[in-house]
């Protein structure tokens, strides 16, 4: 008799172990009215069997509980939030049911209509800017567009029957590019251009750099040597300004070479094989070179505040380092949270010192005002953006045939 009494207590503590479990354990949430969610708003959750005693987080900040029934939940979005991880406790026993990353949507942007899907925007002042694209409907034709009230309107300047490869914009008056097989200045806003020649056929020409329209560099490889040619005549004359050093016996291809900052006399360039930068503040005449402490391998995104500060994010590595002082301090910048582990980011801008942008790969915006050390994310409901570029307080963006600012 007592044996059998010990067995069906055993029983009876494993039944009720099991049911105060489950208790813990009831109820589900299975889906969310959106995973899109805008700032001020209530969000709907459904479930089966919702437990009355929950307690809801985004980005550990308790939320208000709208209403609550068996099979549904609604919430209030706070005015400041942001992107993060959405929780649901018990709330007396602090046991998680439901965690989710929750996407709050971008906010404030100005959005004005393209002509056409534009390759490239860059503004001088809040009012003018330019726009550079190639027609798919024209075989082998560019155009460049110029608007004066702030991207509401633009207009074509000038079609070329060749392909654009570099364009850049020194000042509402001041343009350069790169085509195929030309080198073009304008100092008319784009009205009118002006050939450069190149060098003589020994050099195999690439970028081309222009501090006004008489000092200009060009970057050409000489029997596979790399160069920076110097022209103090608009380019009517060219000479060897400087070679690139030979690393560990292999030549500089300047196919590498990336013109990242230009300022006054000031120009740097950035070696993305050998992971270098090489800077002049005398419009070329005197180069140093600094090796940057980056694996040489790493796939990297990048951005330069000014010749002593800029960003990289290593894409092999998943991280993101400062530098300062010219390249010789390093510091690793915190990351914000993003919504899965193939979320990766993609562009950077910096506003400043402290400001930072970063674009990722799923159409999320990543906002820091001190440097890393806290974050806020955003997200755009499709990503399809081609260039993100900066002016002064203002940040930009092309999507599609779209220009979004704010």
């Amino acid at each position: 008799m007592n044996k059998i009494l010990y067995i069906f207590t055993c029983l009876f503590l494993v039944v009720s172990c099991k049911e105060k479990e489950s208790f813990f354990l009831e109820g589900s949430i299975d889906e969310l009215s959106s995973n899109f969610v805008e700032r001020n708003t209530q969000l709907k959750l459904f479930g089966i069997d919702i437990p009355k005693d929950i307690k809801v987080y985004l980005n550990e900040d308790l939320l208000d509980i709208i209403s609550l029934s068996k099979n549904n939940l609604k919430i209030k979005i706070p005015a400041n939030a942001s992107s993060g991880v959405l929780k649901i406790l018990l709330g007396n026993h602090n046991k998680e049911i439901f965690q989710h990353y929750l996407k709050v949507k971008d906010f404030n942007w100005q959005k004005y209509d393209l002509p056409e899907s534009f390759n490239y925007v860059e503004f001088v002042n809040d009012k003018i800017g330019f726009g550079v694209t190639i027609n798919s409907n024209v075989f082998n034709k560019s155009f460049i567009y110029k608007t004066i009230d702030g991207g509401k309107l633009w207009d074509v300047l000038i079609d070329e029957s060749d392909v654009f490869l570099d364009f850049k914009v020194v000042n509402e008056n001041f343009i350069y590019s790169r085509m195929s097989d030309k080198y073009k200045i304008s100092i008319d806003g784009g009205k009118n251009w002006l050939a450069v020649s190149v060098p003589k056929i020994e050099y195999l020409t690439r970028d081309f750099i222009c501090f006004n329209s008489k000092d200009m560099l060009m970057l050409a490889n000489k029997r596979g040597k790399g160069y920076v040619l110097q022209s103090s005549d608009g380019g009517s004359s060219w000479k060897e300004g400087f070679e690139l050093a030979n690393i560990r016996g292999s030549y500089r291809d300047v196919k590498y070479i990336k013109e990242v900052y230009l300022n006054k006399d000031t120009v740097c360039l950035f070696d993305t094989k050998f992971k270098s930068l090489l800077r002049s503040f005398d419009k070329g005449a005197t180069w140093e070179e600094v090796k940057l402490d980056l694996k040489k391998t790493s796939l990297l995104a990048f951005d330069f505040f000014d010749e002593t500060n800029f960003l990289f994010y290593d894409f092999l590595e998943e991280e993101l380092f400062m530098f300062g002082e010219g390249g010789v301090k390093k510091n690793k910048i915190q990351l914000p949270v993003l919504s899965n582990e193939n979320e990766k980011i993609e562009k950077i801008k910096i506003l400043n010192r402290d400001k930072i942008v970063v674009l990722t790969n799923q159409g999320g915006l990543g906002y820091t005002n001190n440097r890393g050390l806290d974050w806020e994310v955003f997200y755009l409901e499709n990503n399809s953006i081609t260039m993100i570029g900066s002016l002064q307080k203002s940040i930009y963006m092309l999507k599609g045939n779209e220009l979004f600012r704010k």
